[in-house]
C-alpha cells in the first residue's frame, strides 16, 4: 500500500479545498507564497509542493509550471505533486503536456472519477464538448455520488430535460450553500430565464 505523506495531503488541501474570499485570502496566500519562495531550491519536498500548490489556487499558473521544472527537473511519482503539475499545465493551457501528466496519473489511479472529472473539464476548455462529456459520463459511472461531472453534464446538454436531471443530482450530492450549490441554481435560474 502506498502511502501519501502529510503534508502531500496538507499541500492537496491547500490547491483544492481553500476558496480565496476577498483580499483577505489573496494577502494570506502572498504572505505565504513570499516567505516559501525565499529559497526554494533549499526547502523540503513538502514545502516545495505547498508552494506550487499555492501558486494553483492562486491562478499563477505560468510561474507554477516554471516553477515545477525548476524544482523538479526529474519525473516525479508522487501522486499529489502530479496532479499539482497537471492543474498548473492546463491552466495554463499546455494541454498536451498536461494530456502527458494526466496518462501517468491515469496508471497510477486508473479508476478515479475526480481526475476524469478534472481531464473532462481540461478536454471542454480544448473545445471538444463531446469527447468532455464522454469523459464526465465515464467519472459517474466510477463514482455516481461524485456531484461534479453531473454540472458539467448540466452545461453541455442541449435538451432542457436533460440539464434539469443532471443539474438535480448535482444539487441533491452537495451541501446548501456551496459553491457547487450555488454555480446549479444560477444554471437552473438562466434556464428558466431563457423559457421566458
Amino acid at each position: 500500500m502506498n502511502c501519501v505523506p502529510w503534508a502531500s495531503v496538507v499541500a492537496i488541501a491547500v490547491a483544492f479545498a481553500i476558496p480565496s474570499q476577498g483580499a483577505d485570502a489573496d494577502v494570506s496566500h502572498t504572505e505565504v507564497l513570499n516567505k516559501l519562495e525565499k529559497d526554494i531550491g533549499k526547502k523540503s519536498v513538502q514545502e516545495k509542493e505547498l508552494y506550487l500548490a499555492l501558486l494553483l489556487q492562486t491562478k499563477q499558473f505560468s510561474k507554477g509550471v516554471k516553477a515545477y521544472s525548476d524544482l523538479f527537473p526529474n519525473e516525479q511519482d508522487d501522486v499529489p505533486l502530479l496532479y499539482i503539475h497537471y492543474r498548473l499545465l492546463a491552466g495554463d493551457l499546455e494541454f498536451d503536456k498536461s494530456n502527458v501528466v494526466m496518462g501517468r496519473l491515469k496508471k497510477k489511479l486508473p479508476a478515479n472519477a475526480r481526475l476524469l472529472h478534472e481531464n473532462g473539464r481540461v478536454i471542454q476548455r480544448r473545445g471538444e464538448p463531446n469527447l468532455a462529456a464522454a469523459y464526465f459520463e465515464k467519472a459517474i459511472e466510477i463514482d455516481p455520488l461524485f456531484a461534479p461531472p453531473y454540472y458539467e453534464l448540466a452545461k453541455l446538454s442541449k435538451d432542457r430535460k436533460q440539464t434539469i436531471q443532471y443539474a438535480a443530482k448535482a444539487l441533491s450530492l452537495v451541501e446548501p450553500g456551496s459553491d457547487m450549490a450555488k454555480d446549479v441554481l444560477e444554471l437552473i435560474a438562466r434556464l428558466q430565464a431563457s423559457e421566458k
